[in-house]
């Protein structure tokens, strides 16, 4: 009696062990379905935020070329001691639109909050986080560049009479003052270094960018 009992209550052990270890695995199984759903959905997010940065990048990098070539200008100009010309101002109001460009963060947040290690694909979990602290370092420096600050508090109201953001610029209150002026042709360099060098590193963070992009649409291909 005490044997057919005994292996009675073993059996209902086993059974139990038996169903705790199919509940665990259910369990493991639907924590690791969400786990996935929400790395699925993050990355997408990311990704749309990514599509973003690299209109941004290149719209930048157009922009700090372009001002690149307007301080090149200005400064041929007067290398040259050439006469005015009206056509300056344009170039004159335009040569301090060097403003840095805000990038937003709340996708990569949404995904450093909810944690990287959900990210499957070791390559992109280490490098996401080197893309957006590129992203918040340039930033960081542009702040302390503030060329267009520099221009409105003090190139313009000492050498200007008048300041437009269109076509009409910024007119010269003495064009051979400004031309014989060391300050303006100073804030000129800063102009063509700094535009030089956001065009690099911008040009550097779109590489990358490029680089994510295809990792996590890969990645989520590879998923579907």
């Amino acid at each position: 009696m005490n044997t057919k009992y005994f292996k009675y209550a073993l059996g209902e052990i086993v059974l139990v062990v038996i169903g705790i270890l199919i509940a665990l695995s259910i369990n493991n199984w639907n924590e690791e379905r969400k786990s996935s759903l929400l790395e699925l959905k993050l990355l997408k997010e990311v990704e749309v935020s990514m599509k973003e940065d690299s209109l941004l990048l290149n719209n930048a990098i157009a922009r700090m070329q372009r001002q690149s070539r307007i301080a090149e200008g200005i400064r041929a100009h007067f290398s040259q001691r050439k006469a005015y010309h009206d056509t300056l101002d344009t170039s004159f109001g335009r040569v301090s639109f060097l403003f840095n460009t805000q990038f937003s963060y709340a996708a990569y947040e949404s995904l450093t909050l909810a944690g990287l290690n959900l990210i499957r694909n070791d390559s992109l979990r280490l490098q996401l986080p080197d893309y957006y602290h590129f992203l918040k370092n340039i930033e960081e420096v542009g702040q302390e560049f503030d060329l267009p600050v520099y221009f409105r508090t003090t190139i313009y109201p000492k050498y200007f009479n008048s300041f437009s953001w269109g076509e009409d610029g910024a007119h010269p209150a003495d064009y051979d003052r400004l031309l014989n002026s060391s300050d303006f042709m100073v804030a000129l360099d800063y102009v063509r270094n700094d535009s030089r060098f956001y065009t690099n590193n911008y040009k550097e963070i779109y590489s990358m960018n490029q680089k994510l992009l295809k990792m996590i649409r890969t990645e989520l291909k590879s998923r579907e």
